[in-house]
């Protein structure tokens, strides 16, 4: 299997839907979690999902992690420069490194734009901004 250690105390873990394990590369199956009620949905519903996610992230794994990325699965990320540039950061801090995307309500409605984070090139989040409550 692939060496995903990356610095003397770091490791990657993957999300993936439940009962997914004939699709996942053989030697990422030990390094894989599944969350209750995930389903590989329909882009449509993907908003949903990645909800979950988090959902799931904060409320279990919040203080296991340091950082929390999330990238689509057709993403490439260097999980070593990755990991050496986060190293510059303190991890307890409120950080958000991504993109983020607006969208702008009609002016008649005068609802205030709703920001996200923008999953295809990936964004990270640190455990200081995952516990934020």
């Amino acid at each position: 299997a692939p060496d995903r250690r990356l610095q003397s105390n770091s490791s990657v873990r993957f999300l993936s839907p439940p009962n997914a394990s004939a699709t996942i590369h053989p030697g990422l199956v030990a390094d894989t979690d599944s969350f209750p009620g995930d389903v590989d949905t329909d882009y449509r519903r993907l908003p949903i999902r990645t909800f979950r996610m988090w959902s799931y992230l904060g409320q279990y794994l919040a203080d296991d992690c340091d950082w929390f990325m999330k990238a689509d699965a057709d993403s490439y990320v260097n999980l070593r420069a990755v990991s050496e540039r986060l190293s510059c950061f303190d991890a307890r801090e409120q950080y958000y490194f991504g993109v983020t995307h607006a969208v702008l309500p009609p002016t008649a409605l005068q609802l205030p734009p709703l920001y996200f984070a923008h999953g295809g090139s990936g964004y990270l989040v640190s455990r200081g901004l995952m516990n934020e409550e």
